[in-house]
């Protein structure tokens, strides 16, 4: 997981992602599958717990009694953070929801979604439809643009490929794949769903240092 500021929990949770991961990688078994399931829900509640820290620390700053033109700069900036995180957590929401789709755009029911293999993969990765995809990679680019450019940060990228890891990049399987194919080829569905609910928790964290920032002006 990203940031510098993780709690033991988050570190947990990262640690199981990573080790499922690896799992997934050996063998696609019913058992791994669930546990991705189970690890979605985690990360899930996870997320809502640091969105709602992220309120309130844009609360504190707008919470601001001077009217310096510094401070009363950093509330606009909080502000539009904010909506800014929330718009690309919604756009990925929207993602997730269509995963759990079969081609015929039929929600599919919970066990078959969690077992199936294929759908995710098919869907972000279409040669008939790329758009799909790309949007979804253009997406967290612009998220992390926009927060940069807003915070004057350099923040950790959430489009991360395999030359980004130490741990992939001279891996002969992995090194030359692009974002997408390296976070979602031959990934089952509720694996991508998961992967898709570790970067909203990844953009929360990089949200939580532009605000801490912020928050040091107001």
């Amino acid at each position: 997981m990203a940031g510098g500021s993780e709690t033991p929990r988050q570190k947990m949770i990262g640690m199981m992602y990573l080790v499922l991961t690896a799992l997934l990688a050996l063998n696609i078994s019913n058992a791994v599958l669930e546990k991705f399931a189970v690890l979605n829900n985690t990360l899930t509640e996870l997320r809502q717990e640091a969105s709602e820290v992220n309120d309130r620390t844009v609360a504190k700053i707008l919470d601001a009694s001077s009217n310096a033109p510094k401070v009363l700069d950093a509330k606009k900036k909080a502000e539009e953070v904010r909506k800014a995180t929330n718009d690309v957590i919604k756009a990925l929401d929207e993602y997730k929801e269509e995963l759990t789709k079969d081609h015929a755009g039929k929600k599919m029911p919970e066990e078959e979604m969690i077992l199936n293999t294929n759908y995710a993969e098919e869907k972000m990765l279409s040669s008939t439809k790329p758009e799909f995809g790309k949007k979804f990679e253009q997406l967290l680019v612009d998220y992390s643009a926009k927060i940069n450019q807003t915070t004057g940060l350099n923040l950790p990228k959430i489009n991360r490929k395999a030359q980004d890891y130490d741990e992939f990049k001279n891996n002969e399987h992995h090194k030359n794949k692009d974002f997408l194919h390296f976070q979602f080829e031959g990934t089952p569905t509720m694996a991508a769903i998961t992967t898709i609910t570790q970067m909203q928790t990844e953009i929360l964290e990089n949200e939580a240092m532009a605000l801490d920032t912020l928050a040091q002006i107001a």
